[in-house]
């Protein structure tokens, strides 16, 4: 574990005032875990289930976990990471493949690293944030471990075991591989020409923000997907048994099939609410962040 501040005067003053190595070495997590507990971020890189995950924590409180989708990474939730962490412990990281964890390699599950991921930084419930696959993410682990989520927020979601259509299935992949041809600055400008994903055509800095963090993060879009393991059976016969309270986000102006998918969700979950934010596309926490952020927090009980 890293914490984002120095400590060498720390280290250096600890050196000459503690005897032996333990003795040091005590002291030294003491501080940092002092430190973590206050405002600063935490970061790191777990090692879980074969590869390592960076991660980043902040604040206190309950638990709340954020997981981006499969274009981007953990820094899609720019716009909330600072406003939750006035009322929790807020986690965000990358999924494996994705901004700076490693490559997907071997069959993985990713619920299951984020089970690891979660027993690596100590928490043993949580409510859940997931955008697109995230949402798939969050779905699968907490029917998987249904006593370690206390809500859930699912932003577009997608299930496990939902058939795409061909026409959309081919829309992604024609970006894929321009982006593999073309470059990276190609494939942002292909998303960002959808109408579907980020429309804001009155919101060029947030244009802008989606096109910077895909060029950066694009390596995830292009990593190999059929390394990760379909839960058996999938979640979407499973929906029924979903126990956390659940909210269903949807941005006005999103793919079809996200919003059959919520259908299917909104029919077979028992404790859930339905949301459709108006004039936004599939990330409406980047394109109403301050609208978006009250929803999420008004469902889980703040003001």
């Amino acid at each position: 574990m890293e914490s984002s501040l120095s400590l060498p005067r720390l280290e250096e003053d600890m050196r000459i005032n503690t005897k032996g190595a333990t003795g040091y070495a005590a002291i030294l997590l003491l501080c940092i875990a002092s430190i973590s507990h206050g405002r600063e971020i935490t970061s790191g890189m777990a090692e879980v289930n074969g590869t390592k995950l960076y991660y980043e924590v902040q604040g206190n409180g309950d638990p709340l976990v954020f997981i981006h989708g499969g274009i981007l990474a953990s820094s899609e939730w720019d716009a909330q990471f600072k406003t939750f962490t006035e009322h929790y412990r807020v986690i965000r990281y990358d999924v494996r493949g994705c901004g700076k964890s490693e490559t997907r390699r071997l069959p993985y599950s990713n619920s299951e690293d984020l089970y690891q991921l979660l027993r690596v930084l100590n928490v043993t419930k949580a409510s859940i944030v997931g955008g697109s696959i995230g949402g798939g993410i969050s779905v699968d682990f907490a029917l998987e471990h249904p006593d370690m989520v206390e809500a859930l927020v699912l932003v577009g979601a997608v299930v496990s075991g939902w058939q795409y259509s061909p026409a959309l299935t081919q829309r992604s992949m024609s970006i894929a591989l321009s982006t593999v041809d073309e470059g990276p600055e190609k494939g942002a400008d292909l998303w960002l020409a959808d109408p579907h994903l980020i429309p804001a055509p009155d919101n060029p800095t947030v244009r802008q923000r989606f096109r910077q963090l895909f060029i950066e993060n694009y390596h995830g879009f292009l990593a190999p997907l059929y390394l990760a393991r379909t839960p058996k059976p999938p979640a979407l016969q499973r929906l029924s048994q979903l126990q956390a309270q659940t909210l269903i986000l949807l941005g006005q102006l999103d793919v079809p099939e996200v919003f059959a998918v919520a259908d299917v969700l909104t029919t077979k979950v028992s404790n859930v609410k339905k949301i459709i934010i108006p004039n936004v596309g599939h990330l409406p926490q980047m394109e109403k962040p301050e609208e978006f952020n009250r929803l999420v927090l008004g469902f889980l009980g703040e003001p």
